[in-house]
């Protein structure tokens, strides 16, 4: 070998060779040979793979979004179920320890008050919507003004809120009873999106009516035997929910057999 290729061979970079399965004899052509192949067998991934892991994971996100909206959809569902549900059971009770308590007449006769329990058959837009006045002992103090008797008048009645469009279930009480139980007092709202209000009475020969009235003794003069409450309640979701009591007032005359 000459000067010139020893300063050639110096002075050119030559690649690294890879490790040789054969041993001594391989000269440096046959390791970059190798290394060229190796860098060739590098592979990505096809356009088909590609689509496929794509389509998978849709499906798996589509899975996993389906889950997560009945999820939410059953939470909502319990929530309005609570709210109505809540809703309808303190009407209920408050109407029955309302109803239980109803008083009619007393010992001693005042003209200044009037006792008694008249029931209107009422619609609203086609709705039952009725109307119950009476008087009872079952004041529900709602501040401290309010007169220490529990006598007191009250009223369940239902009104159309006109800005919502919806119908509203009041409560009235009347600490102060006088010759008319059928007005005054205050109102407490009870219920919101009233589908349905209706009041059945049940007197002692065991004969239903839509009303009531003691005073002109119509179906009778004394209080019904049994008194049923059927609520009707629509949620934020449109769903309607049903809700039925039935109250026996104590001073009521009991039914008669037959």
């Amino acid at each position: 070998m000459n000067r010139l290729e020893v300063e050639l061979t110096m002075c050119s970079p030559s690649p690294r060779p890879l490790p040789r399965a054969g041993g001594e004899g391989k000269g440096e052509g046959a390791s970059a040979y190798q290394y060229n192949e190796a860098t060739l067998n590098i592979r990505g991934f096809t356009l088909l793979e590609v689509l496929v892991s794509m389509a998978i994971l849709v499906i798996i996100m589509a899975a996993i979004y389906s889950a997560y909206t009945t999820n939410v959809e059953a939470i909502q569902i319990a929530r309005q179920n609570g709210e109505v549900h809540q809703a309808a059971r303190i009407v209920l009770e408050r109407m029955t320890k309302d109803l239980q308590s109803a008083l009619i007449q007393v010992s001693v006769p005042s003209e200044k008050i009037r006792l008694g329990l008249v029931g209107e058959d009422r619609e609203i837009d086609g709705k039952r919507a009725d109307r119950l006045d009476f008087t009872t002992v079952a004041h529900l103090a709602l501040n401290e003004k309010d007169p220490a008797s529990d006598l007191c008048e009250i009223g369940y009645m239902i009104e159309e809120d006109p800005e919502a469009k919806v119908l509203v279930l009041f409560r009235r009480d009347d600490p102060s009873v006088d010759e008319d139980f059928t007005k005054g007092g205050s109102l407490l709202e009870m219920a919101r999106n009233v589908m349905e209000f209706n009041i059945t009475y049940l007197d002692s020969r065991g004969e239903e009516s839509d009303k009531w009235n003691t005073l002109e003794g119509l179906p009778g003069s004394g209080l019904p035997v049994l008194i049923k409450v059927r609520l009707v309640l629509k949620d934020e979701l449109n769903r309607e929910h049903v809700f039925s009591t039935t109250v026996h007032p104590e001073l009521a005359e009991r039914k008669k057999e037959t």
